[in-house]
């Protein structure tokens, strides 16, 4: 027997008083009287949250009268409750949990104390204890039928499937079928391998309503279950037959063929599911949100999910949840001015909402409008209070606008707001100031302190004659790496800063093979690439940039400075016309660039 089992035992079968210290005899009329008069304090306190105090009155009032078994059980009960670590040991948790006993013995038919006694000793691994107690409530009356799952629940888990599944049964005889029932029962058949069993539940569900769908498809789920898909299949098709609009249905059927990988015909079912009108809007959008990442991920044909939105947004004119997922889905081909449309509805529907602000800001900075998304920061503080997303995004804002200084001001009041002492502009001369900030803490300074280091450096580029924002830039790399040193992002972006700005260059290589071995993307290989360009190793720049443009092609990010870059490598590796070509390629996706053209139109290298 589990040690735990035998001190419940003896605890919960030992006078509580005892366990307490305090003898149960003689208690005098006053004390017990006394005790009522806490007793009643304590329920008052309790109505009006006063939990502390609501506790000194039940522990007064039972030591005054430990034979109240009222008062016994609140005190144990609260005790249990109490976040305290005094009371939190295996000991104590016992001795509150035997408190409650006497109470639940004498009145087993006290439904919701004598649940919550089960509950508690489930939590003890008790699993004796809370079947005797289930079994009360139900002997102490018919009327307490509801209880019957809870207590097949605990043969279960005692052991005795054949009485789980005769309680469910009752259960039944008095609720009447559903499927939730059903596949319960049936579960209980597969654990103990009863396969026939199981599919005989299903069956007599099915008895009980030939014409209802959902019914056909328990049964495919048990064999999908199984791993029998095609007999699901069948099952699925002849709910299909009750009711071809049904959308669980269609959604089951989409689910087979995509285990078949018919990518055709789950798109169909998919779809069918999607339009179906006994599918609710949390089931829809649900649905739709893996809908439109299968397409994303595939590169598949975007017109059908245009069309969906469309009938849903006349079946859900007023969704606000409906209106962001569709300015997710326009912003994942790239239409970021009717994501700004989608979401402004959205936004009108409902401003309150924080998590549509900082999409409204975004998708406005993408769509190259960093002005309209500046005045969507102080639109929204009119509706939602200030949090990290928004002050983020507002900061992306100013950075586009070429408004450093209110990106600078943010950027600090993100780091001000974990560690007020920090710099904003220079370097952090004391870290300890850290020392009670968690991991998590930690981690988004460092974050913070990279994008400003981002937010610094674009900057100087723009404008290269303001030199102190090149130190400015060094100084929030450097705090970045300070707080989190493996922070792969500013590994990266600073040795690609090093290795531009005239910098230490093995410095730059050996960030930039740290930022590689932790996250290899197309971006980390090509800094490593570039950085093995200017040092002049151009077999293995080549080597590491075709990596890059290989790892880009995957994650659909291929972009003018990959093959600038590669093109640049190549001519030095005495591949000219490869290089052209790929000088041509970069030159398509930014047809404004004045040194592409010139490489393009000489077919030669020039730095600048």
């Amino acid at each position: 027997m589990n040690l735990r089992y035998i001190l419940l035992a003896i605890v919960a079968g030992t006078i509580v008083s005892v366990a307490f210290g305090v003898s149960p005899a003689k208690v005098s009329k006053a004390d017990a009287a006394k005790a009522r008069y806490y007793y009643t304090q304590a329920l008052k306190a309790l109505a009006t949250n006063s939990g502390p105090e609501a506790y000194e009155y039940l522990d007064h009032a039972y030591r005054l009268d430990p034979t109240n078994e009222d008062v016994a059980f609140d005190l144990g009960s609260y005790r249990i409750n109490m976040d305290i670590d005094s009371l939190g040991s295996d000991t104590e948790k016992l001795r509150s949990f035997s408190l409650m006993t006497p109470y639940v013995k004498k009145f087993p038919g006290d439904v919701s104390k004598a649940q919550y006694y089960a509950y508690q000793a489930l939590q003890m691994d008790s699993v004796s204890e809370a079947l005797a107690t289930y079994k009360g409530i139900d002997e102490a009356s018919a009327a307490n039928y509801e209880n019957l799952p809870m207590l097949a629940d605990a043969y279960m888990r005692h052991g005795d499937r054949d009485m789980a599944i005769a309680t469910l049964n009752r259960f039944q005889a008095i609720e009447g079928y559903s499927p939730q029932l059903t596949l319960r029962k049936a579960s209980y058949r597969l654990s103990g391998n009863d396969t026939v069993g199981a599919f005989a539940e299903a069956d007599e569900l099915i008895r009980s309503n030939p014409r209802e769908p959902e019914y056909r498809l328990l049964k495919g789920n048990i064999y999908t279950f199984l791993a029998m898909p095609d007999s699901a299949l069948t099952c699925y098709l002849e709910a299909e037959n009750l009711d071809s609009e049904n959308g669980a249905t269609q959604y089951s059927i989409a689910e087979y063929y995509k285990a078949k990988g018919d990518s055709v015909e789950y798109d169909a079912r998919i779809y069918k599911a999607l339009l179906a009108e006994n599918f609710g809007l949390e089931e829809k959008t649900t649905l739709l949100r893996d809908y439109l990442g299968k397409l994303v991920e595939d590169k598949s044909e975007t017109s059908r999910a245009d069309t969906l939105f469309r009938v849903l947004n006349d079946q859900y004119p007023h969704e606000p949840t409906l209106l962001e997922l569709a300015a997710r889905w326009s912003a994942s081909k790239g239409d970021f001015s009717d994501a700004v449309e989608q979401i402004g509805y959205a936004i009108d529907m409902d401003p309150s909402n924080s998590d549509y602000w900082p999409m409204l800001i975004s998708y406005n900075i993408a769509a190259d409008r960093p002005q309209e998304a500046m005045e969507a920061y102080h639109r929204a503080l009119e509706h939602i209070e200030e949090d990290s997303d928004l002050t983020l995004a507002y900061a992306g804002a100013a950075q586009m606008a070429d408004s450093i200084q209110v990106a600078v001001d943010a950027y600090g009041k993100l780091i001000h707001d974990i560690v007020p002492s920090f710099p904003v502009l220079g370097r952090i001369s004391d870290k300890n100031a850290a020392r009670d900030v968690n991991f998590y803490g930690l981690y988004y300074l460092s974050s913070f302190y990279e994008m400003l280091g981002d937010a610094l450096y674009s900057y100087f580029k723009k404008h290269p004659e303001e030199r102190d924002y090149l130190e400015h830039t060094y100084d929030a790399y450097e705090n970045s790496l300070l707080l989190i040193d493996d922070n792969a992002g500013t590994l990266n972006n600073y040795a690609y800063f090093l290795c531009e700005n005239g910098g230490d260059l093995e410095k730059a290589k050996s960030m930039s093979e740290r930022a590689v071995a932790a996250n290899e993307t197309s971006t980390t290989l090509d800094t490593y690439a570039w950085i093995l360009f200017r040092m002049g190793d151009y077999k293995d720049a080549r080597t590491y940039q075709a990596s890059a443009i290989e790892k880009a092609a995957e994650e659909g990010t291929l972009s003018e400075e990959l093959y600038s870059h590669y093109g640049d490598i190549l001519f030095m590796n005495g591949l000219p016309d490869e290089a052209v070509e790929n000088w041509k390629k970069a030159l398509e996706l930014s047809p404004d660039d004045e040194l592409l053209k010139k490489k393009v139109e000489h077919r030669t290298f020039f730095y600048n």
